[in-house]
């Protein structure tokens, strides 16, 4: 059975105006069926597949905002998935805990 984890894109309507709102999807889905989260290897390409979903979505800022809704939109990603390992790769390659980019 295929698990795939629902990537919520709150965090894209920090970036949006009402109008570029509506066009932004409500979820993306990432598929990691087949990788063991426990394992550096895999829990980078967790992180690359994320990274991957949040470009569409937020190529519809400016340079700067695009940036800012990819980092925070992969950050809320892995909170969300709650796995260690993912965590601190995202910690090491964006140099911040995913979880202070996140707001309950």
């Amino acid at each position: 059975m295929l698990h795939n984890k629902l990537l919520p894109l709150a965090a894209l309507l920090l970036f949006a105006g009402a109008a570029q709102a509506e066009a932004v999807p409500a979820a993306l889905v990432v598929n990691h069926a087949d990788l063991d989260l426990t394992k550096d290897v895999d829990a980078t390409t967790m992180l690359d597949r994320v990274a991957h979903a949040a470009i569409e979505p937020c190529a519809k800022f400016d340079s700067i905002a695009a940036r800012r809704c990819a980092i925070q939109v992969i950050a809320k990603a892995v909170v969300a998935l709650n796995q260690p390992l993912v965590s601190k790769v995202y910690t090491q390659r964006y140099g911040i805990a995913p979880e202070k980019l996140v707001t309950p």
